[in-house]
């Protein structure tokens, strides 16, 4: 339960950053109260006690992570990793858009970018990284088999499927596409890195067996750019070990 003197607008949106994966400043100061993790508040308190005088507010914003806030704390100074993620906010969302289309049912194939070579990087990168259908029918099949119904998880039998559920699935490892705040920090960290379609088309291409030659010979009639090996060269070596495939 929140304290009275708790000045806080509860309806406004309590999401993630508009700008990653993580919560908001608003949507963490809540999941920080409400499991007994919270130091700010304490501190804030402490302050206008020893300086009445000098008191202090707690602002927090219901669109920004502390991270990617637009000014720093003392209120003044703009951020600059706020103003290089706004900057490239489009590409981001883009990017989040692209991997939540993606998840579902991973082990297809999908015709999304209208760029086959970029809809197979996400196909490729996103395949050890999901419960694929038949991980879930395993499952399943195990639960069937094994297991009498109505089943009551409890004891043996909670710790029974659990066991079955990470050998078989990779459960509370692997990405499904309720996992919003871990797609959105994908996708911000594709961005930061500087993954760009050229990179990605790039990296399936080398996957496909093509030396840096041919990758540069066919990214050049592709892009309608002149593409040097050199720069494929240099391209490859520059991409997060994070996004190989």
């Amino acid at each position: 339960q929140h304290s009275a003197d708790t000045k806080l607008n509860a309806r406004r949106k309590q999401t993630f950053c508009e700008l990653c994966g993580q919560r908001n400043e608003l949507a963490e100061y809540f999941y920080k109260l409400d499991n007994n993790m919270l130091e700010l508040e304490d501190e804030i308190e402490s302050h206008n006690e020893q300086n009445p005088d000098n008191q202090k507010k707690l602002q927090l914003s219901h669109r920004y992570c502390s991270y990617h806030k637009p000014k720093h704390k003392n209120g003044c100074t703009w951020n600059s990793a706020y103003k290089s993620a706004l900057h490239s906010k489009d590409q981001f969302e883009n990017e989040f858009q692209r991997l939540q289309l993606h998840i579902v049912r991973v082990e297809e194939l999908k015709v999304i970018s209208r760029d086959e070579l970029v809809d197979l990087y996400f196909y490729h990168f996103l395949q050890d990284k999901c419960v694929t259908q038949e991980q879930s029918d395993a499952f399943f099949h195990y639960v069937r088999d094994n297991f009498n119904y109505p089943i009551v998880l409890k004891e043996e039998t909670e710790r029974l499927i659990h066991e079955a559920a990470v050998r078989l699935t990779g459960a509370g490892t692997t990405l499904g596409a309720d996992d919003i705040g871990k797609l959105r920090d994908i996708a911000r960290h594709m961005v930061d890195s500087r993954l760009t379609d050229s990179k990605k088309r790039m990296l399936v291409l080398k996957k496909q067996g093509f030396n840096q030659r041919q990758i540069a010979d066919k990214l050049t009639e592709i892009e309608g750019r002149t593409i040097s090996s050199q720069a494929v060269s240099k391209a490859l070596k520059s991409v997060d070990s994070d996004f190989n495939i």
